[in-house]
Order: C-alpha cells, then sequence, then structure tokens
C-alpha cells in the first residue's frame, strides 16, 4: 500500500492510501466500526475522485480519516465515511509505514494530531 494523495477539505486533511481490500464482503465489514461519518453527495464525489489517481482510475479502499484508517461509500440511505476497527487500521497503518519514506511518516504523523 502506497500513500497516494492528500485531499484538503475545508475541515479535515484525508490521506488517501493505494490499495485493494481482501476477503468476502461479510469479513470486510465485520471490520468497521460505528460511529460512520455521514458525507454529502458532492463530498463522496470529491473523495472518490481524489482516490481515484492511485490504482489506474480506479478508486481505492482505503483513506485515513480521523486518525483511522477507513473506507468510504454508501451507506444508511446516503454516503458516509465507515472506519475500520483500531485492530484493522492498525494493520493497515503498520504495513504503510513499514513502505514510506520519511516525507510519509512525517505526513501521517502530522495527520494523525490533527484528526484525533
Amino acid at each position: 500500500m502506497k500513500i497516494t494523495k492528500i485531499v484538503v477539505t475545508p475541515k479535515t486533511k484525508t490521506l488517501v492510501l493505494t490499495g485493494r481490500m481482501r476477503g468476502n464482503f461479510s469479513s470486510i465489514i465485520r471490520r468497521l466500526e460505528r460511529p460512520y461519518t455521514t458525507l454529502s453527495e458532492e463530498k463522496y464525489k470529491e473523495i472518490f475522485e481524489a482516490t481515484k489517481e492511485g490504482l489506474n482510475g480506479k478508486p481505492t479502499d482505503f483513506i485515513f480519516y480521523d486518525g483511522r484508517v477507513s473506507t468510504f461509500g454508501e451507506a444508511d440511505g446516503g454516503y458516509a465515511i465507515m472506519p475500520f476497527n483500531q485492530a484493522y487500521s492498525d494493520t493497515v497503518m503498520t504495513r504503510v509505514f513499514k513502505y514510506a519514506d520519511n516525507n510519509d511518516r512525517d505526513l501521517i504523523s502530522e495527520l494523525s494530531s490533527i484528526n484525533k
């Protein structure tokens, strides 16, 4: 997994991570944790478009939001950012940190402190 882009929004910075989730849908859903962050359709599209740069035009499954690895999509009759449980988030970030250069590591640390 690789850091590909920072999405700057009026209220937060969102780090986009290149990667696709593996496993069946039900095992992925079990890794999610509420509460979800509701998104407007406009904000959803902004994040969707920003994530497409990392995987040859396909959106990535992972973003780093509010100090956690999350995904985004349709939920509860609208759009939402859906955080993964802390254990899975930590596993993903350990892998990201392992392959990140110093600039990316500094950025992750900065975003972690901003978004908490």
